[in-house]
């Protein structure tokens, strides 16, 4: 009667993936995740612990630039939570919320049919959270403890990270409008091993030292209702420290076909923005229309240091820095350096839904607009726009549901991007549950439309899948 159990297990496997013009070679897919938690209750409070295993391994097709005879990936991620909650009165807050998660994290990178990976890294991670909740304020404090691992051809050394922050989020009535704040202040220790270095490649091994940040956070926000109208505004300013890679990277990102490079002396990431969002709810109409507008005086990107135009000039960009070699079989990998710039970055968002007895409609339009000011041309990796409607039909146990998605080209390149086509994609879902039982079967790209993801590296020899099916099924116990 208190307790509960919760299971999940799911696997999946697919062939090599189709585009509109050829099948990819090795672009397989393996994943397995099992899953089980565990809840008991009482008079006033409840502690829940969940173990999880995830596993994936995948392909990555063969290129000149990256390997010849494409890349193996295999994943594995464990996971161990603890949830504990209290409702208790204390001044007043009314929720106290304890959590606890680890995380044991291990990534491989292999070349197509070879038994010893590359690339190895592994990533401990250990988290813990302490929050107080009222009706109206949370308080809370975290504290992660993390590892960093590497192994085999990437020279990043083992690394440990420590991050503590106090946060806090209140909410209260001004001249009948709701004020709303929040903050979040931190510390944040980077440790590398220098006597774990055993080569480098692209960084300065006096560069490599302990790195200590101090960020904060803060937003101010206003909220007000008029009859069926929600209007909001926030102010803001974050601060982000640099990751582990984005400091310290010096080796093949095989699953990308890039060779990451950071940069030691980079400064914390700060930007300051402004959101302002109008909504109009009433049924059976929700319509809302949001802007934002961010500068960053230093914001983090990375990117491609060079572009070898003529492949035929190979070792000419190899002696320029432009590309790293040796890393595969007869393969290359252009080198890709984090930098710290001056940027913009704006844009707005749309949404639109209907719903007229069974029928369900929902549109959505978002736009971005990315600048680096430091070198005055477009950021790289900046979402090309989106148009995306839904028309959804449900029954008493089924339901019915086509997706159109219009993605504009992105023609606002970054320094070294290319030009990334439009595409127009349908698809059509067909969802059945009945005790405890669901199945769902996915019709994608039914008009097998060739597109590409502008955010990813291998968009040259991986396009996003052809036409294909989809068929899910899950049990509930």
């Amino acid at each position: 009667k208190n307790n509960q159990i919760n299971i999940l297990v799911s696997n999946s496997n697919t062939k090599n993936q189709s585009s509109p013009t050829m099948e990819l070679e090795n672009t397989y897919s393996q994943t397995s995740n099992y899953k089980m938690g565990f809840t008991t209750y009482n008079k006033n409070s409840y502690i829940n612990f969940i173990i999880e295993n995830f596993n994936m391994d995948y392909g990555i097709p063969p290129s000149s630039e990256g390997h010849i005879n494409g890349v193996d990936i295999e994943l594995i991620k464990n996971t161990f939570q603890i949830n504990y909650h209290q409702d208790f009165s204390f001044y007043n807050f009314n929720q106290f919320d304890f959590k606890y998660n680890f995380i044991d994290y291990q990534h491989a990178e292999f070349e197509n049919n070879s038994s010893s990976a590359q690339v190895f890294l592994s990533k401990n991670t250990h988290n813990f959270k302490i929050e107080f909740q009222s009706f109206s304020s949370i308080v809370g404090s975290e504290f992660s403890y993390n590892q960093f691992l590497p192994d085999e051809l990437y020279y990043t050394p083992n690394t440990e990270e420590l991050d503590f922050s106090l946060y806090g989020f209140h909410e209260k009535e001004f001249h009948h409008l709701d004020l709303l704040s929040s903050f979040r202040v931190g510390y944040l220790s980077i440790q590398p091993d220098t006597s774990s270095i055993q080569n480098i490649s692209s960084l300065d091994i006096e560069e490599i030292k302990n790195r200590n940040f101090n960020y904060f956070s803060s937003s101010i926000g206003l909220r007000k209702f008029i009859n069926k109208f929600e209007f909001n505004t926030w102010i803001m300013n974050t601060m982000k420290a640099p990751k582990i890679e984005e400091l310290y990277s010096d080796g093949p990102h095989l699953g990308s076909y890039s060779y990451e490079i950071g940069e030691p002396n980079l400064e914390l990431e700060k930007i300051y923005g402004i959101e302002s969002s109008i909504a109009y709810n009433t049924s059976p109409l929700d319509i809302s229309f949001t802007t934002f507008y961010n500068y960053s005086p230093y914001y983090y990107q990375m990117s491609k240091i060079g572009e070898c135009d003529d492949l035929s000039l190979l070792q000419e960009c190899l002696e320029a820095g432009f590309i790293e070699d040796g890393v595969g079989s007869g393969g290359w990998l252009y080198k890709y350096q984090t930098k710290g710039v001056k940027s913009l970055i704006k844009g707005v968002e749309f949404n639109l839904g209907y719903q007229y007895k069974k029928i369900k409609m929902f549109y959505n339009f978002s736009l971005v607009r990315g600048d680096d000011l430091t070198n005055e041309i477009p950021l790289s990796y900046i979402n090309p726009d989106k148009q995306i409607l839904n028309l959804e039909y449900d029954q008493k146990n089924i339901s019915y549901k086509m997706r159109l998605s219009k993605i504009h080209s992105q023609n606002r390149l970054g320094e070294f991007e290319t030009f990334t086509p439009s595409s127009f994609l349908v698809d059509f879902i067909i969802g059945y549950s009945k005790n405890n039982q669901n199945i769902t079967i996915q019709f994608n790209n039914i008009l097998d439309e060739e597109s590409y993801n502008h955010l990813s590296k291998l968009k040259s020899i991986m396009p996003e899948p052809g036409r294909n099916i989809t068929i899910s099924y899950k049990r509930f116990f």
